[in-house]
């Protein structure tokens, strides 16, 4: 909330100009009894002025050390800066590394860099160019292979083989593989399956394993092998005791599709990449991926938890992605980046509260689609979470 403050004493020492805004520094000292120098409580409010000014406000300590206490905003500059963007760059100012220098002057320009920074809408225009590119790589098509993350770049095929001995072991070359810890499962659903082909690897195969159950889970059980696609087939005959399958180690390509069998061995399910295509959009835009995604739901605690994501209104989305902010959604199932390319939608019974119209991400759908084919009502939802990203206004 923004307070308006009495002030004991108010003196203008320095006056910058950047991006045609004032920077001011003021002395400041709240009333009370109570006030000390230590407090750690910032304060902020703003005025009426039209024109971009921005004050920081400090308190002179009885030892002569000047503490930095606030901002003090304009009516016309806060149009451009949110005060959840003004607040953040005040913790920030307060952290150890700015604060042990004791010097007001590196605290005066450490904001203006954050200022500058984040008035600069380069990474509004990266967020949408490095967005439109990254839709178009097959690699975050769910799934592909994707190597620049941790999807395997091979596969084990199920090669025909046949046996004249003794051996009754339904595979000839049984292994394990910490990339592959569902492949037991394949191979124990296909030797039920109980179907072979003389010639033809399982890859090869008509569409035989699929999904059996519509269940909204990611159970490994839901998936299986249907016979219908070679029942009648005379290439495809039931499997005898001298059928046997040798696993073959497959190379596969960075952004080439896995067999569906090989996915589900991979993931326990034919997996989407969300988390992976956020995490690199992050990077992409900011130089860094922020942290290692392990996973949407431990991807919410990590951003709930973290100093760098402030959570926002949903109400504030369109227009803080629009001044060139990451915003993004989050659920325990789901990530996806709002796209800021200006567009809107007006909320059905709430005057003056707009909505992005679309989002760039991997998923079920991967491109720029649209917000409510991804979260249909969204808004309503406490599940889903809304954030944006600050961490790049920090500079020294």
């Amino acid at each position: 909330m923004i307070k308006r403050l009495l002030l004991l004493a108010i003196v203008s020492v320095f006056v910058i100009h950047a991006r045609a805004i004032t920077f001011e520094r003021k002395y400041f000292k709240p009333k009370g009894k109570n006030f000390t120098g230590s407090t750690n409580h910032l304060y902020y409010w703003h005025t009426d002025k039209t024109t971009d000014k921005l004050t920081m406000l400090y308190y002179k300590t009885s030892t002569g050390v000047c503490v930095f206490k606030g901002f003090e905003i304009s009516k016309s500059l806060q149009e451009k800066l949110p005060l959840i963007v003004i607040k953040y760059i005040g913790k920030y100012i307060t952290e150890p590394k700015l604060a042990s220098s004791k010097s007001l002057d590196v605290a005066v320009n450490a904001t203006k860099k954050a200022v500058d920074i984040a008035l600069d809408q380069k990474y509004k225009e990266l967020i949408k160019s490095k967005g439109a590119e990254m839709v178009a790589d097959s690699s975050y098509f769910r799934g592909h292979c994707n190597t620049n993350w941790w999807t395997p770049n091979f596969y084990y095929d199920y090669a025909p083989a046949f046996s004249s001995d003794t051996v009754k072991d339904f595979l000839t070359n049984p292994t394990s593989s910490s990339s592959y810890p569902h492949l037991r499962y394949i191979s124990d659903s296909l030797k039920h399956f109980g179907y072979h082909h003389h010639t033809k690897s399982l890859s090869k195969w008509n569409n035989v394993f699929k999904k059996m159950r519509g269940s909204g889970s990611r159970s490994l059980s839901d998936w299986g092998f249907n016979a219908s696609a070679v029942t009648g087939d005379a290439d495809y005959h039931k499997r005898s005791d001298t059928c046997r399958f040798t696993l073959v180690n497959k190379p596969i390509a960075h952004g080439k599709k896995y067999p569906t069998f090989a996915a589900v061995a991979i993931f326990g399910w034919v997996a989407t990449y969300c988390n992976f295509f956020a995490s690199d959009l992050r990077k992409a835009v900011y130089g860094n991926k922020i942290f290692t995604t392990a996973g949407c739901n431990a991807d919410m605690n990590t951003v709930a938890s973290h100093n760098d994501f402030v959570e926002i209104n949903k109400k504030d989305m369109h227009s803080m992605s629009n001044a060139g902010y990451l915003v993004f959604l989050i659920s325990s199932s789901h990530i996806t980046t709002i796209y800021p390319d200006g567009e809107f939608e007006e909320a059905p019974e709430e005057d003056n509260v707009m909505y992005p119209l679309k989002v760039v991400q991997a998923g079920s759908e991967v491109g720029i689609v649209a917000l409510r084919s991804v979260y249909p009502n969204f808004e309503s939802k406490r599940e889903i979470k809304s954030y944006i990203y600050l961490g790049h206004l920090k500079n020294i």
